[in-house]
């Protein structure tokens, strides 16, 4: 069993310093943990050779995988994860965002769960299309009118999942390849009733519709805190409720901007690294996040 984690940096140095400082944090716990950054040249351009050593694998993924009308939407490139993992000749495959951060926690404990699994992803809740019911009501299904129109028109009977992509874990093969294959078809469908999200569709709503037609339902679970779903909690309770905490979105509260901070410069620190790249606000630097 061959098994290792993608973190995806494309477009923005942001994302680069974001991957580097998420291996960090993960092999300062895990040093055995292999990782696959998945990169364009100008992201990872900002990075000393010290901090390129901590990840395993550099992948490239033919722009036309997120290119859509001449003009790039790297969160098409989510979507692309088997496609990713079946050239690096994994049986199983970890995702994360760059934007996390891992906490101490023991990752082997986690993946000999998630291995019992063919797929798993972070879920919040899902909508029931026939009583209209929402099991959580304080994160988004991206809907451009309302969730039953989004049922409607993808043929969804069962089940809408609300689901949280900063994390995602599957067993490589045909079923993983179903699942991403429908969620780009989802993306690439003008008229899919989504909003727009960084000139493109999120890909959650893929994600959302491409398992919904799966009749695909999971327990609520939230591998990284994210204070947007899980609501402002101390800090020492992140580090024991979940194995490390996100920072998503195209802005960040102050406190967990210091938590952010406060833990690169620890790891920095212990792997004696002299280099720092701490947070900065989405909406400060990329023109299409200024929202979200």
């Amino acid at each position: 069993m061959k098994y290792g984690i993608v973190i995806i940096a494309l477009g923005y140095p942001l994302y680069g310093n974001c991957a580097f400082n998420l291996a960090l944090s993960i092999k300062d716990k895990c040093p055995d943990i292999e990782i696959a950054i998945v990169y364009e040249p100008q992201t990872i351009s900002k990075l000393s050779e010290r901090e390129l050593g901590f990840f395993d694998y550099f992948v490239t993924l033919d722009e036309k995988h997120y290119t859509v009308g001449g003009k790039k939407q790297y969160q098409r490139s989510k979507l692309c994860l088997d496609i990713i993992t079946n050239k690096l000749g994994w049986t199983h495959t970890v995702y994360m965002d760059a934007d996390n951060l891992w906490l101490d926690r023991p990752f082997d404990w986690l993946f000999g769960e998630l291995v019992k699994r063919d797929f798993f992803i972070g879920y919040n809740g899902d909508y029931n299309p026939i009583t209209h019911i929402k099991t959580s009501l304080n994160y988004t299904y991206w809907a451009s009118k309302s969730e039953k129109e989004i049922c409607r028109y993808h043929g969804i009977t069962k089940t809408l999942p609300q689901t949280v992509s900063g994390f995602v874990y599957f067993k490589n093969g045909s079923e993983a390849d179903e699942i991403f294959k429908k969620a780009r078809e989802v993306y690439d469908d003008p008229k899919a009733p989504t909003i727009t999200w960084a000139g493109g569709k999120p890909d959650e709503y893929c994600m959302n519709v491409a398992l919904g037609l799966r009749d695909y339902k999971q327990e609520k679970s939230h591998i990284f805190y994210f204070d947007k779903i899980n609501n402002t909690i101390p800090d020492e309770v992140i580090g024991k409720k979940y194995w490390g905490f996100a920072t998503g979105g195209n802005a960040v509260s102050p406190k967990l901007v210091h938590l952010f901070n406060r833990t690169v410069n620890d790891l920095c620190i212990a792997n004696n690294i002299p280099t720092r790249h701490y947070h900065i606000d989405k909406k400060d630097i990329i023109e299409e996040r200024k929202a979200f």
